[in-house]
């Protein structure tokens, strides 16, 4: 067995119920409660629908290559650090002589150090593959923008397109998503970073990771100010319907020219 003492073995368990529970809670609880996800998925769909009435829609693929740059960033990224950890883990016996070398740092041995080398490959390589598939999923969505029909001005969005709409708007947030998959494990892959020192401050530090990520994701400052953002909103979208709706009737109701 790699570990023959019982805390380390919690210690790994304790970090993938961390993990794996954080995120089955996190697509949950988006389904009745605000979050960041949520409300920029409704922004995400009041974008594609004003996207069918634009003319030029430079400025709207170049928010989308905002997007796209941002990903590929991190792709890019991912692969140097990918390759920084295999270099490491190639290197274990040196690991292990520079952690002997300190007493606060518990005791492991070499096939130790290696498996948890081991697990930071395996995560960076996760996070590459979800990087990689949000940059798809940008360019198919980006594609469908291209692809969009033009709606005249003044008339109102038929079913047929705004479910066109909606499912622009839903492959853009699964974009989203595999973005936040990745970064979320390199959120994890810093915790793991704690176990190389101690099993008891690699839990307190998978802990420290869920609660972070929850606050940002469901008590944050941001969300607390995209939600106001959002009523503000949809107040002036009611307004403006209301105005354009009596506009409407009072020209109805002219007395036609002589």
């Amino acid at each position: 067995m790699i570990f023959t003492d019982f805390l380390n073995w919690v210690a790994f368990f304790w970090f993938l119920t961390c993990w794996v529970g954080y995120t089955f809670y996190a697509k949950r609880a988006a389904e009745n409660k605000a979050c960041l996800a949520a409300l920029i998925y409704s922004y995400r769909i009041d974008w594609m629908k004003s996207l069918l009435r634009h003319e030029n829609r430079i400025s709207d693929l170049a928010l989308l290559g905002n997007l796209m740059q941002m990903v590929n960033f991190m792709a890019t990224t991912n692969i140097f650090v990918l390759a920084g950890a295999v270099t490491v883990l190639y290197s274990s016996d040196s690991v292990l002589k520079l952690l002997e070398g300190h007493s606060f740092i518990a005791g492991a041995t070499l096939e130790q150090i290696q498996f948890k080398l081991l697990m930071l490959v395996v995560i960076f390589i996760y996070a590459f593959f979800r990087f990689t598939w949000a940059l798809r999923q940008h360019t198919f969505c980006s594609i469908m923008i291209g692809a969009a029909p033009q709606v005249p001005a003044g008339r109102e969005l038929t079913v047929d397109e705004e479910q066109f709409a909606q499912q622009v708007a839903k492959v853009s947030d699964r974009a989203a998503h595999e973005f936040n998959y990745g970064l979320r494990s390199y959120y994890f892959a810093l915790s793991l970073l704690a176990w190389f020192i101690s099993p008891v401050l690699f839990m307190a530090a998978c802990t420290l990771v869920v609660v972070v990520l929850y606050l940002r994701e469901f008590r944050s400052r941001t969300l607390s100010m995209l939600v106001r953002s959002r009523q503000s909103f949809i107040k002036v979208v009611r307004t403006n319907q209301e105005n354009a709706m009596k506009a409407q009737a009072a020209n109805r109701n002219l007395p036609p020219a002589a």
